[in-house]
């Protein structure tokens, strides 16, 4: 499975809940802690940012994840990012457990994004592991062992994985999504998901004339919402898939509206 070749525009389905943990004994949602902090990456490489759709903050290890961090968050399909996940033996765990001790880091295997998906047409859940890889690497022997090891892991719990170069989420699609984070960052996104539904229902039977700023503008006056509520809803709305931004322009304010229909 390929997460960027999952058909659009999609909308994450009403009342989807996270269980507390995998089958793993791994939380998800906001209990969840990545193996590897953020703050023990080299400060120029490292970012942290508050999760959308739970209460968390996304711990990016380099500025090559940066970009699919915030992709995943206006994905649809997507309900977790868990980044750096940890596979291990389980009894190896459950030895250390019993001794008081914590597992070597060396003995566990850290994935770089585990993302929560819920696929059609039955909306079930589905675990996908991901590698985030530099444009410009070029894979070694060792490299393409990692991957296998990786690949088969998931594979014998059911889970997919593939290996994405950093590039395929562009300059220009990473800035759009920055726009629309910024006005919900401290948004409980999941508390207006009916009403960025009514939102967009209204917004995509409306003329799309004018400049994004003035189509929020005159939506907002018509709702009798404020212009900052207009754009909170939009943002919602695109986290969703209620609305579908075309990637290809820039999402400015002064610029015209590009959505996909």
């Amino acid at each position: 499975m390929n997460i960027l070749q999952l058909p659009i525009p999609f909308e994450t389905p009403p009342g989807m809940r996270l269980p507390g943990r995998d089958e793993f004994g791994i939380p998800y949602g906001k209990n969840y802690q990545s193996f590897k902090d953020a703050r023990q990456a080299r400060w120029s490489t490292r970012s942290t940012s508050k999760g959308l759709k739970f209460n968390r903050r996304i711990e990016a290890l380099s500025q090559n994840e940066e970009r699919p961090s915030l992709a995943f968050q206006f994905n649809p399909y997507v309900l977790d990012a868990r980044w750096q996940y940890p596979v291990y033996d389980q009894r190896k765990f459950d030895q250390a457990i019993r001794a008081g001790e914590r597992m070597a880091v060396n003995s566990v295997m850290t994935i770089d994004v585990i993302l929560t998906l819920v696929l059609p047409p039955d909306n079930q859940i589905k675990n996908h592991g991901i590698s985030i890889k530099d444009a410009r690497d070029t894979f070694t022997e060792a490299d393409i062992r990692r991957h296998d090891r990786e690949r088969e892991a998931l594979a014998e719990r059911g889970w997919t994985w593939e290996c994405l170069r950093g590039n395929q989420f562009s300059r220009r699609a990473y800035a759009n999504n920055f726009e629309l984070y910024r006005s919900i960052r401290e948004t409980n996104v999941l508390a207006l998901y009916e009403k960025a539904k009514w939102f967009s229902e209204i917004l995509l039977r409306s003329s799309l004339n004018g400049t994004y700023g003035k189509i929020m503008a005159r939506i907002g006056n018509r709702l009798e919402i404020s212009v900052d509520d207009a754009h909170r809803l939009f943002a919602v709305a695109c986290a969703f898939g209620f609305v579908t931004i075309d990637h290809s322009e820039e999402l400015r304010a002064d610029s015209p509206l590009h959505i996909i229909m």
